[in-house]
């Protein structure tokens, strides 16, 4: 999977991720809720700036993810513009807590967007191995929405007991309530 995404081309990463981004701004998850978490991407995930400024735009608050040591959950803080965030030593651009930035805490978010190398339509995700988005979501009890490629969407990815599913998936093709 991460050979199919690196051999995507900046194009399909544009305009897929616009059609994504589209969708979950058009569903009744993006319109309800009052606050999100988003992530930056990374070696082409999809990207997530129109939902960021969308939800700017409506008065949503918007968090971002700061990894600390690989043991711990994802630790989320309110960014009021892309420009706060800076490089973390795990790749993607995230708030840095030394800039005081305010915490959110995962009750306080309505709505988080979750990256993955794959998804499975029950909402099976495979990440990249570390479990932070595990580990986050197994504490947190607001909707979760998976955001792939279509051809990031396989028929049944393995479970083991500490993963995780999405309630949601939205994909360029489709956007849809796992089962």
């Amino acid at each position: 999977m991460r050979g199919r995404l690196q051999a995507l081309t900046d194009d399909q990463v544009e305009e897929w991720g616009k059609r994504i981004q589209g969708r979950i701004i058009a569903s009744r998850l993006f319109q309800e809720a009052r606050s999100l978490a988003l992530y930056h991407p990374y070696q082409n995930e999809v990207k997530t700036e129109e939902l960021f400024g969308e939800a700017q735009k409506a008065g949503k608050k918007v968090a971002y993810p700061n990894a600390g040591r690989n043991t711990e959950a994802l630790k989320f803080y309110w960014v009021g513009s892309l420009r706060q965030l800076t490089p973390s030593p795990w790749g993607p651009l995230s708030p840095d807590p030394k800039n005081k930035f305010d915490a959110a805490d995962y009750d306080s978010i309505d709505l988080m967007v979750i990256p993955g190398l794959a998804f499975d339509r029950r909402g099976g995700r495979l990440g990249r191995g570390i479990g932070f988005y595990d580990r986050t979501l197994k504490l947190y009890s607001g909707t979760k929405l998976g955001v792939a490629y279509d051809i990031q969407v396989i028929d049944t990815l393995p479970r083991s007991e500490w993963d995780e599913p999405v309630q949601y998936l939205a994909t360029e093709g489709e956007m849809f309530q796992t089962t």
